[in-house]
């Protein structure tokens, strides 16, 4: 099931990724394998607050696709 990157947008998330950045001859680039069937087993609200993170409105099965990169 493929959702919107909309959602996430709203998140909070400013990542500065710094490896993508690297030349080629220092990387292998790989598309990644969907987890089958994920799920959330422990979520931390409190500290994802204090990270600047808003998943208020997000539900466990979005998490579930967010955290293993399905989404």
């Amino acid at each position: 099931m493929k959702k919107s990157h909309s959602h996430i947008d709203k998140i909070g998330w400013r990542f500065d990724n710094t490896y993508a950045k690297l030349p080629n001859n220092m990387l292998s680039r790989l598309a990644p394998i969907p987890v089958k069937t994920p799920e959330v087993v422990v979520f931390n609200n409190s500290l994802s607050k204090e990270m600047g993170l808003d998943f208020s409105n997000t539900s466990n099965e979005d998490l579930a696709l967010i955290f293993s990169g399905n989404l």
